[in-house]
């Protein structure tokens, strides 16, 4: 996956599938976010298996992938970017990397075949 998009859109979005990926200790695959990057979108995943949550995000696609990485990791390096307008995200092995122009930031991903199906 490899994309580039506005930083503040990101982390509204970001912050709004957050409260949905609340911490759950029984099952902590759900206490992530998934990210899809396909065409021009980013769509964005969150369950608590009673509420599920899909946020579509315009973005610029150089390549398509998706990743699964902690909702609260990536919302505290969104939220911790300095006034940045345009930001980079690349998945590199088993990592996110954020990129902004004076920035890098890698977050450790995780296998997305555990992530449960969000109904349509």
């Amino acid at each position: 996956m490899k994309l580039e998009t506005l930083k503040d859109k990101l982390r509204n979005a970001v912050n709004l599938a957050e409260k949905i990926a609340a911490k759950n200790v029984g099952q902590p695959i759900l206490s992530n976010l998934l990210l899809e990057a396909n065409q021009r979108l980013l769509k964005i995943r969150a369950t608590n298996l009673d509420l599920g949550l899909t946020i579509n995000l315009p973005v610029k696609t150089d390549e398509e992938g998706r990743v699964l990485v902690p909702a609260r990791v990536l919302a505290s390096v969104l939220s911790n970017l300095p006034g940045e307008q345009k930001i980079k995200l690349a998945t590199s092995q088993q990592h996110l990397v954020i990129t902004s122009n004076n920035n890098s930031s890698l977050i450790k991903s995780l296998a997305d075949d555990d992530f449960p199906v969000l109904p349509q």
